[in-house]
């Protein structure tokens, strides 16, 4: 997904991003870079599912995710 559409998915749960950073006792700035797609956590993936109900893997497609050999 687009980092806008990760907002926005946020925003209609009425969460925001610093309330996240705040759950996992991380940066806001961290949760920022993660849904800018300029880091990958798969705490903070995890979490954002969690709060918006949207699987890690529609999030961000490709990232996190194992590759069998």
């Amino acid at each position: 997904m687009k980092p806008v559409d990760i907002r926005i998915a946020l925003l209609r749960k009425g969460v925001t991003n610093v309330q996240v950073a705040n759950d996992l006792g991380l940066s806001p700035k961290t949760v920022s870079n993660v849904i800018r797609g300029h880091g990958y956590s798969s705490r903070v993936a995890r979490r954002l599912s969690e709060v918006t109900g949207i699987p890690v893997a529609r999030l961000f497609p490709g990232r996190g995710q194992r590759v069998a050999a």
